[in-house]
């Protein structure tokens, strides 16, 4: 099959947004809303991927707050922390896939053998994909 040839560098998004471990809740809230993002990684001072926070943990946080202090959450409080699944630009659309499935994620932090981040790919990315695969295969 064609995607099974793909390779995530040729997929990925390049220039990632990122959070910081410092960032608040309410910093956090702007920042999805504003980008039109859905996943973020979480950066330390490093540079070094320590979690992966989505929309949906923020929102979550958002639901439960009761007051302005509580706006005051971090970063490390919502995110999901390393280790997390990670995978490499030459790795396969097929390898994406069966860790999309089988980890139950929506989003993949594209590392280099340092584990600095080089990218990110997420199931709507895959998706879109796929689908203008299936159109490509339709004409052939």
């Amino acid at each position: 099959m064609f995607e099974q040839i793909t390779k995530i560098k040729d997929i990925m998004t390049r220039q990632v947004l990122f959070a910081r471990l410092h960032h608040s809740l309410k910093e956090l809230g702007r920042f999805f809303l504003e980008m039109n993002i859905h996943h973020l990684p979480v950066l330390n001072e490093s540079d070094e991927i320590v979690g992966m926070l989505s929309s949906n943990d923020v929102l979550r946080a958002f639901s439960y707050q009761d007051s302005e202090e509580e706006s005051m959450a971090r970063v490390e409080q919502l995110m999901t922390p390393a280790p997390i699944v990670s995978i490499r630009p030459e790795d396969t659309v097929q390898d994406a896939v069966r860790l999309f499935t089988d980890k139950k994620i929506n989003a993949l932090a594209i590392v280099d053998n340092s584990q600095k981040i080089m990218g990110i790919i997420t199931a709507t990315d895959l998706i879109k994909h796929l689908a203008t695969l299936k159109e490509r295969i339709r004409f052939i």
